[in-house]
């Protein structure tokens, strides 16, 4: 049975937030754009080091950053 891809909302809902793009993400990460978002919709296992540089950049705990389910609502999204 093959695995289900799970998005990680919160990366995804944090960039937005942030009006950044996969490239901008990828570019502070050192990682190809195509590989972020391989990251980012859960297609491929993050490493530990992308965790830490990503719970930098957010400022936002490793275990916020890894939860699958919508839970971040921005204060000011429009």
């Amino acid at each position: 049975m093959a695995k289900k891809k799970t998005p990680y909302y919160n990366l995804i809902n944090l960039r937005e937030a942030n009006n950044l793009k996969q490239k901008d993400i990828a570019e502070y990460l050192y990682v190809s754009a195509r590989a972020y978002s391989y990251y980012e919709n859960g297609e491929r296992t993050v490493p530990i080091e992308i965790w830490k540089k990503l719970s930098i950049l957010f400022d936002k705990s490793i275990d916020y950053l890894c939860e699958t389910k919508e839970e971040y609502h921005p204060k000011n999204k429009k």
